[in-house]
């Protein structure tokens, strides 16, 4: 699903992207988790986490973009962020806490591998 954002050009995916993220948490241990992306624009993603983390805490996103009918070949993305809100818990799992991310400028796009 597709959503204008409140700035002017920015638009929000509402998805459901598998993505493995990798950070430390709270205790200062690392930590690499298998999620879902479940909205993304171009300055930040929400997502859900196991994993205890806070504001200011530097997290890294791999993401699997399949191939669609406006994507021709699907892509691996890489980006880093920082998480910026305090967790909410996610009420279908509560095991998982809602986790809001201010993605970095800088990311990779790269072909997928096969």
């Amino acid at each position: 699903m597709l959503d204008e954002g409140l700035k002017t050009g920015l638009r929000t995916f509402e998805v459901g992207l598998p993505a493995l993220v990798q950070g430390v948490d709270l205790g200062e241990r690392k930590f690499a988790e298998q999620t879902v992306v479940s909205t993304i624009n171009s300055e930040e993603a929400i997502l859900q986490l196991r994993s205890k983390v806070g504001p200011g805490v530097k997290v890294r996103l791999s993401l699997h973009v399949p191939r669609t009918f406006l994507l021709e070949k699907a892509l691996d993305l890489n980006l880093t962020g920082t998480v910026c809100a305090s967790p909410a818990r996610v009420k279908e799992m509560r095991s998982k806490t809602a986790v809001r991310v201010r993605l970095d400028r800088m990311f990779r796009i790269l072909p997928a591998s096969i």
